[in-house]
């Protein structure tokens, strides 16, 4: 068979997928540009090969811009670095609790192609924003701005708020986003409270 070549310029959309069950399970490649699909089965070694020079890419792309934020910033590249790494690695969550990909494999071999290396224990919040059960947020390892203490301009999850108030915020903030917003970051509907009556919440790190 003809070998042949598909050039996507600018696709808006390009997975590595499963279908069947864990031990039986056939691997595929997918890109979608417009109107265009175009679907390979492949191996899940190439798979993961994949992810990690996706994550190689990344790295080289980002590296210049590390050093240059914290050259003017006069800040340590290292906290740079944590900086990006916690922005990879809550983007690909996004990514993959929007597209409904259970696994969490793809994620970490992309961050490993960057050289990630967590540095600390990963910690959460959870909340209950609607009548749907728990959501459950990652807390970044730093403040994305590299703040020393907590400000009313923090991101909910910031963790530089003590456990009670990054909790209150991030209920808050998810409560207050539209059921697009909702469904982007939660992964799921939102589920209207019997009664529209509040829901708990739980902080734990």
């Amino acid at each position: 068979m003809p070998r042949a070549i598909h050039i996507f310029r600018t696709p808006d959309r390009f997975i590595a997928g499963t279908v069947g069950q864990p031990g039986n399970r056939t691997f595929y490649l997918q890109a979608v540009q417009d109107k265009r699909v175009v679907s390979v089965l492949c191996e899940k070694q190439q798979v993961a090969m994949l992810a990690e020079r996706v994550g190689a890419l990344l790295r080289d792309l980002l590296a210049p811009v590390g050093s240059r934020v914290a050259e003017r910033a006069g800040l340590s590249s290292r906290a740079v670095r944590t900086v990006i790494d916690d922005k990879l690695r809550a983007e690909g969550r996004r990514l993959r609790l929007r597209d409904g990909v259970e696994d969490p494999s793809r994620v970490e071999a992309v961050l490993r192609g960057t050289g990630f290396v967590p540095r600390v224990p990963q910690r959460w919040v959870d909340v209950t924003p609607d009548g749907g059960g728990v959501v459950r947020l990652p807390v970044p390892s730093v403040c994305c701005v590299l703040h020393t203490r907590a400000r009313d301009s923090a991101c909910p999850t910031c963790p530089k708020h003590d456990p009670a108030a990054r909790t209150r915020r991030t209920q808050d903030w998810l409560e207050s986003l539209d059921d697009a917003g909702f469904r982007e970051i939660a992964g799921r509907e939102r589920v209207i409270r019997p009664g529209g009556s509040g829901g708990g919440v739980g902080a734990r790190d």
